[in-house]
This record gives C-alpha cells, structure tokens and sequence, in this order.
C-alpha cells in the first residue's frame, strides 16, 4: 500500500503527547523498513518545513496568555515573608512556562529530523510542467481537491498520483476537507470526494481509501492499540493547523514556470470561467490586458492568462 499524508497531519505531531508520538515513530518505521510506501513530494515536503515554526511560535503565542502581570507589593511589605513566597511562587511558575516554551522549539528539531528521513525514503516524485499544467487547469475548473483561495498544492499532489502512482493501493490522510466528500461531516466518516473517487476509477481497479486521522490508519493498517479520545484530539488539532497553516505562497512554483506554461501577456482576453473568475494566489505577474503589475490576487481567464480587477471590471462588468 502506497500513503500520501496531508501536511496539517504531520504538523500535528510537532506538539505530541507521548503516547501520540509513539504511534507517529510507529508509523515512521513503518514507511521506513519498506513495508509500505509512502508518497511525500517535494510540495508537500515544503509545506511542512516552511509552517513548523509558525505552528510552534502559535503554541509559544498561546502560552504567553498565561503569563500573569507580577505583583506590585507596597515598598513597606516588600520584605515581607509573605510577599517574598508569593514572588518566589511567581517566578517559579513563569520559569516553568518557559521551560515549555523551550521543549517546543527543541521539539521542532526533533519533528524535522523524522519529517527528512521519511521524505528521504518515499517515493521519488517529478513535477513537470505538464503535471503544473493540469494542476492549474484543475483549480480554474473548479475540481477537488484544495480550496478554490489556496495555492495550486494538492491538485499538483492529485496529478502526480494521477499520472504515475496508480499501481498500489493507496491510503489518503487527511482532515481538512480538501480530499473528503462533502456529506462526510453529516455521516461522521471519511468518505473519499466522489469526483476523485471517479476519476481514480477511472486509471486503476487499485484500492483508495480516505483517513481523517494518522491514529485511524494507525489502528486499522499498523494494527495498535488507539483510543477513541486519541483519535478525537488528532482530527481536532489537524483541523485548528489547516485553519491557522499559512498557504498565501507556493514554494515550488517558479514565475518562469509559469510564464512558459502560459505564454503570459501573449493573447488575449476571452471571457472567464466564472461569473467572478479563478482565483489563484501565488504568483506575481503582469496584466496580459493592460500591462499593468499584478499584487497577489490573480484572476485567470478561460486562455489563463493573468488579468487585473480594473480589467474584469472595465470590460465583463459593465
């Protein structure tokens, strides 16, 4: 069996219980002795490495409203044998919150050394142009999987397995509702979307099942013993990360990439896909109506070539 791990999954792990932790290590060996493969591209790879601070620091925020004002004694009491164990109790509670703080940037160290050594062993991945090519034809389409306001990510994901990872049985973990069916919510399962479900199908007579949760795929395909509670907690922090990560860039996609593909500036408008146009936040372009310098909100026509609001609004809005 081939697995592919959203990357809100693995962020989860970096704040772990140890008993969470220890059915992660589990699952590390697991892809790492062979027994089954793992898919980890280089996107997904990124994403997890370029949030895992921003998480932990989001951990160390959380911590700092905890953090009592000191107290204020009067000069007079100040020496006072009372006042002077209510300050040593103070100090001895902020220092223990610290202490915290330290184990989760120490923690980040140790996360990051079992994300590489997964990343080193999985299946080795090539996003082409043609693979970036079908992925944004994908988002301007409207098809699963990703959000239509996040970057071209796990369509580039869904084609490379489309395209070359079709000959095993494949497991999908993830909660965040970019790969799951819309009634899942409804249903309290983990429904494969339908149109991915299809178009697997489509390709393969192979398995694809979808996990809400690592603890879930653990239990079922690691054969461990998970609790209830275990696997709640871990739906509940993967869906608090995919909410929080920060998704507003693309690392693997470069400008020229993208001006190869779409020849930018090169033809003209025609009309677009939608009433309001594909949103793709990842890049900066120029115009190819007016010329103009594109900031981070990009709309696409139905030719995808970049164009500006002044644009969709001077001449489809009027």
């Amino acid at each position: 069996m081939r697995i592919f791990v959203d990357a809100n999954v693995y962020l989860a792990f970096i704040e772990a219980k140890n008993e969470k932790k220890a059915y992660f290590h589990k699952f590390n060996d697991m892809v790492t002795d062979g027994s089954h493969s793992l898919l980890m591209p280089d996107i997904t790879f990124a994403e997890v490495i370029r949030n895992a601070s921003s998480v932990a620091l989001e951990y160390i925020n959380n911590i700092n409203k905890y953090y009592p004002p000191e107290p204020q004694f009067a000069t007079s009491i100040r020496s006072n044998k009372d006042t002077k164990q209510i300050l040593k109790k103070f100090n001895g509670y902020k220092e223990e919150l610290d202490t915290l703080k330290r184990k989760y940037i120490f923690s980040i160290e140790e996360f990051e050394k079992l994300i590489k050594n997964m990343q080193s062993k999985s299946d080795k991945t090539t996003i082409n142009e043609d693979i970036i090519k079908l992925a944004i034809n994908r988002k301007v389409m409207g098809n699963p999987p990703g959000k239509r306001v996040d970057p071209v990510g796990d369509e580039i994901v869904w084609e490379l397995i489309l395209n070359a990872f079709t000959n095993q049985d494949l497991a999908i973990i993830s909660s965040d509702g970019d790969w799951g069916d819309k009634l899942n919510k409804f249903l309290h399962e983990s429904k494969l979307n339908r149109f991915l479900k299809y178009e697997w199908k489509q390709r393969t007579q192979k398995k694809i099942i979808l996990y809400a949760t690592l603890a879930e795929f653990m239990k079922k395909e690691g054969r461990i013993s998970v609790s209830k509670e275990e696997i709640e907690a871990e739906r509940r922090q993967s869906n608090v990360l995919s909410d929080f990560m920060v998704t507003a860039t693309s690392s693997m996609i470069s400008p020229e990439s993208l001006a190869r593909v779409y020849q930018l500036g090169s033809a003209q408008v025609g009309t677009l896909t939608t009433a309001t146009g594909s949103y793709l936040p990842f890049a900066i372009h120029n115009c190819s109506f007016c010329g103009n310098p594109l900031s981070d909100s990009i709309y696409y026509n139905n030719l995808g070539n970049p164009i500006c609001k002044d644009c969709i609004n001077r001449n489809f809005n009027s």
